[in-house]
């Protein structure tokens, strides 16, 4: 599975004092993960996460554009593993990797992965 979603973000003064801590980090894929799984998830699966990890590269300002793109890159019978990279617009508009990380999440029903919305089977 390679299907990759992206969220876009304007850091708050909250998530950027968070930031440049695993707190930071984290708040942000656990975000991203839950619209991840609304796209991809049966509508009532339950949800545990086994294993987790950030690693906080750059810090954040209030009012920083974050685009934060979340990766499919595992899956296993009740697994799905996302992987996390985080970024922010640079002084000559280039990406900055903010963070990075990834997490297994488990007790997801088989049929986890859905066909992406507006895509056909």
């Amino acid at each position: 599975m390679s299907d990759t979603y992206e969220y876009r973000f304007t850091a708050t003064g909250t998530e950027a004092e968070a930031d440049g801590s695993y707190l930071g980090c984290l708040l942000r894929q656990e975000q991203c993960r839950e619209l991840a799984l609304e796209r991809t998830a049966a509508p009532a699966a339950p949800l545990g996460t086994r294993e987790m990890d950030c690693e906080a590269l750059t810090e954040t300002e209030p009012g920083d554009a974050v685009l934060v793109r979340v990766r499919v890159t595992g899956t296993a019978p009740g697994e799905l593993e996302l992987t996390y990279h985080q970024y922010k617009q640079g002084a000559h508009g280039e990406e900055v990797l903010v963070a990075r990380g990834r997490e297994r999440v488990a007790g997801i029903s088989p049929s986890i992965l859905s066909t992406p919305a507006g895509s056909s089977a």
